[in-house]
C-alpha cells in the first residue's frame, strides 16, 4: 500500500514539474516525465547481481531533455545506497556498463533489442507495442490515459534480475519466451 501511494505521489509530482530545456530543443511530455520517474525508481525495486551502482542509459532519441538530469541530481542514491548515474548513447554504442536501457519506439528497431545479450543483466525498457514479445523486460503502455507497466517475467528471470514483489503487484505480468540465441546468459 505504501508503494502505491509513493507511485501516485511520484507521478503527480513529476507530471507537474516544468524545467527549462537549455541544451535540448524538446520539452518532455507529461507521459515521459512519469516514465523518467519510473526509470529512477526501478533502481529501488530491482536487484542486479553484484552491482554497487546503477547506470541508466538512454539510447537514441532522448524524450526527457534536462528533466531527467535535474531529477537525478535531487536523488543520488536508492534505498540500498547505490549510486545512480545517467548516460546518453547513440544506437550502436557499447552498452555493457548499462544496468537499465531505455529507448523510444522511434529510436530503435526490433533487431536492436533482440541483439542485446542478457549475459550483462540489463533491464531493457521501452514504450512500444509488442516490446515484451521481442524479449524486452519492461514496457510502458497507456491504458485509460494512465502510464502502465508490463513486465515479461520470463525475460527478467533469464536476465538474472530480481524485481521486488511490490513492483510486480503494480504491473501487468506477461510470459513470453526469450529467444535462446540472443538472450542466453551462458554466451
Amino acid at each position: 500500500m505504501k508503494f502505491r501511494v509513493l507511485l501516485v505521489l511520484l507521478c503527480l509530482f513529476y507530471s507537474n514539474f516544468s524545467f527549462s530545456q537549455q541544451n535540448l530543443n524538446i520539452a518532455p511530455t507529461s507521459s515521459h516525465k512519469i516514465m523518467a520517474g519510473f526509470l529512477m525508481h526501478f533502481a529501488l525495486f530491482v536487484e542486479w547481481p553484484n552491482k554497487n551502482s546503477i547506470n541508466i542509459c538512454i539510447v537514441g532519441e532522448d524524450p526527457f531533455g534536462t528533466f531527467f538530469d535535474k531529477m537525478l541530481l535531487s536523488k543520488q542514491t536508492n534505498r540500498s545506497a547505490k549510486k545512480i548515474s545517467l548516460s546518453r548513447l547513440k544506437v550502436g554504442q557499447r552498452i555493457e556498463k548499462c544496468h537499465i536501457i531505455f529507448s523510444t519506439k522511434r529510436s530503435t528497431t526490433a533487431q536492436f533489442w533482440q541483439n542485446i545479450p542478457q549475459k550483462h543483466s540489463i533491464l531493457l525498457v521501452s514504450e512500444f507495442d509488442q516490446f515484451t514479445k521481442l524479449g524486452g523486460l519492461i514496457n510502458f503502455y497507456t491504458e485509460n490515459k494512465r502510464i502502465r507497466i508490463e513486465i515479461n517475467i520470463d525475460a527478467v528471470n533469464k536476465a538474472g534480475i530480481k524485481i521486488s514483489s511490490e513492483l510486480l503487484k503494480l504491473s501487468k505480468i506477461s510470459h513470453y519466451k526469450v529467444n535462446e540465441t540472443t538472450h542466453d546468459k551462458n554466451n
